[in-house]
């Protein structure tokens, strides 16, 4: 048994001897691989460090200029400011001279104001006039002459900012219409809606003439309007005049007519008896 495991054992070498040459190529054979691999390896790091030369030195160049761009940045904003503070300096100085400009037209302004008021305090309504004639009931036109307007003073806006107060005249304030007669001078006009007796036209007597028609439901009548005076306008007069009877109060008449006997008012009044 040993001198056959010792001819197993021998028969081993051999086989194993008869390998070596097998072995030795395959090893060989790896070897030449790894050194293909290493120079392999060896060119892609040069290659990458190539790569990384050129990335470093363009990443230097991008902060140059990046620096220089900072710089230009950095002096555009110096110079920004500055001319902020330029322009600020200039606002302030706008802004005083604006307040001078503005405290001078407030002084002109109110020099000007001082001397219109004492202009305006001079002027003087004079020779008031009633007209001729009544506009309507219980109202009289009135005319002024103003006087005391200088040249330079434009004579209808004198007269319209002229107040009239003349004492035991029904009138007050400024005119109702300016009218300027050249060398006459400008004269305002008023109305007097009280206190003219002379307009105070009014009826009296009135007269029952019956119901309108029959069934009408209405009756007429009729009063002389009182007062009247020669060249008034009767239908306006008589168409402002108010009345009352009967226990009713009438602001003017239905119509108004004229006959030899004068002017008449006519009203029509309800009556269920017609």
């Amino acid at each position: 048994m040993e001198i056959q495991a010792h001819a197993d054992l021998r028969a081993d070498w051999v086989r194993a001897d008869s390998d070596v040459p097998s072995l030795r190529a395959e090893l060989q054979q790896q070897k030449s691989e790894w050194e293909r691999e290493r120079l392999a390896q060896v060119q892609r790091r040069q290659e990458e460090e190539v790569e990384w030369d050129r990335e470093i030195q363009a990443h230097e160049a991008l902060r140059a200029e990046w620096d220089k761009e900072t710089q230009a940045h950095e002096a555009l904003r110096a110079d920004w400011a500055r001319k902020r503070d330029d322009v600020e300096a200039l606002r302030a100085d706008l802004q005083r001279q604006q307040a001078e400009w503005k405290h001078q037209r407030a002084a002109e302004k109110r020099r000007k104001e001082d001397e219109l008021e004492r202009v305006r305090a001079g002027f003087q309504w004079e020779d008031l006039t009633p007209d001729q004639r009544c506009l309507r009931h219980n109202a009289r036109g009135y005319t002024a002459r103003l006087a005391n307007v200088p040249r330079s003073y434009d004579p209808v806006q004198a007269c319209e900012e002229t107040v009239i107060r003349i004492p035991g005249v029904a009138i007050e304030g400024r005119p109702l219409k300016c009218e300027d007669r050249g060398c006459s001078g400008v004269f305002g006009h008023w109305i007097a809606e009280s206190g003219e007796s002379i307009c105070a036209t009014y009826f009296k007597n009135f007269h029952d003439k019956g119901c309108t028609s029959p069934g009408s439901h209405r009756r007429r009548i009729q009063s002389r309007l009182e007062n009247v005076q020669i060249g008034d306008d009767w239908r306006k007069m008589c168409s402002t005049t108010p009345a009352t009877f009967r226990h009713q109060h009438f602001p003017k008449p239905d119509t108004c007519d004229i006959g030899i006997f004068g002017v008449w008012g006519v009203w029509e009044i309800k009556d269920n008896k017609c």
